[in-house]
């Protein structure tokens, strides 16, 4: 099996936005300013930006399965086994049902619960392979205006159901308004190809112009609790002026050292930031008082997942991390 070629650029992005996850769960960014946590969406975009329409249904399915299905099972057994062995042994760690894991409604159920985002792409990449079937015979015009009508669409029904707190099975209330975001990763990725450079001067210009409408529009959402401050066109502007700015940001810088590792090895971390965070914050708190702890184990966090975590799952857990075997 052929390696798939991986952009820099584009883990330096994911790189970016995993980071800030994990400052996000740790309360890290809470000390400075009121996160929006947009970097979620940003996720689904760069999803919908490398998804390959091209492959066969029984390629997509394996692979799917394997790569989202399979590590979302594993990680959130571990962490109910780990909660409810600390919760066991005395530590102040609140119980978890691993029932959750089969069927919910909030994502705030499961119990891994950073891991809603592999239960929700896996369902927007079915429905994405489904659409690309339908509609591959069409002009590349044509194809596009069709991606982009019934990511709208779609993704305003999510938004509505979100808002009036109407709650479905496997999260497809958040499967829903990812359709919109991974919508226009996709139609990003047939206008502008990954390795394409005709834009790039103009990208490269709408860096700061796309930042700024970004901090203009910007507003508080958190898919996953179904919280959307701001209107429906407001939040596709936000999300869309983000990644163009953060996009062609990370083309112009390349590769950074760190950031790019973690990008290249984001599910990893995506899955394990929640089993880490608790432990360092823990072993803080005996040290430092808590907004200092906060600190020192949100960095502490970071290196523990960048040298061993990641590493220890790509030795001994290949198949369930998300690692694409030669």
């Amino acid at each position: 099996m052929a390696v798939e070629q991986r952009y820099d650029y584009i883990d330096t992005l994911k790189g970016g936005a995993m980071i800030f996850v994990v400052l996000y769960h740790s309360c890290f960014l809470n000390a400075f300013y009121c996160p929006t946590t947009t970097f979620v969406p940003l996720f689904f975009m760069v999803s919908g930006f490398l998804f390959r329409a091209d492959i066969s249904w029984k390629s997509l399915l394996l692979r799917s399965l394997r790569v989202l299905l399979l590590p979302y099972l594993v990680y959130n057994i571990l962490c109910v086994i780990l909660y409810n062995s600390l919760h066991t042994l005395g530590v102040n760690m609140p119980c978890k049902d691993i029932v959750s894991i089969f069927y919910t409604n909030q994502a705030e159920l499961i119990p891994n619960v950073t891991t809603w985002y592999l239960l929700v792409l896996f369902e927007v990449v079915l429905f994405f392979k489904a659409m690309s079937f339908l509609i591959k015979k069409f002009s590349t015009t044509l194809r596009s205006i069709v991606i982009l009508l019934v990511s709208l669409i779609v993704g305003y029904v999510g938004y509505m159901l979100s808002r009036y707190n109407i709650s479905m099975p496997y999260l497809l209330q958040v499967a829903f308004v990812a359709v919109l975001f991974f919508g226009l990763g996709y139609l990003f990725s047939i206008l502008i190809p990954k390795a394409s450079s005709r834009y790039d001067r103009l990208g490269y210009w709408s860096i700061l112009p796309m930042f700024i409408i970004y901090l203009l529009s910007r507003g508080y959402v958190s898919m996953a609790a179904g919280v959307y401050e701001l209107s429906y066109w407001r939040l596709l502007v936000m999300i869309v002026a983000l990644f163009v700015s953060q996009f062609y940001l990370c083309k112009l810088i390349g590769r950074l050292p760190f950031v790019t590792y973690l990008g290249r090895y984001s599910l990893i971390v995506l899955c394990t930031n929640m089993l880490v965070i608790p432990i360092m914050m823990g072993v803080a708190l005996r040290f430092f008082g808590y907004d200092s702890a906060v600190i020192v184990s949100s960095i502490a966090t970071l290196l523990v997942i960048r040298w061993l975590v990641v590493p220890f799952c790509i030795r001994f857990m290949p198949d369930v991390s998300g690692i694409k075997r030669v």
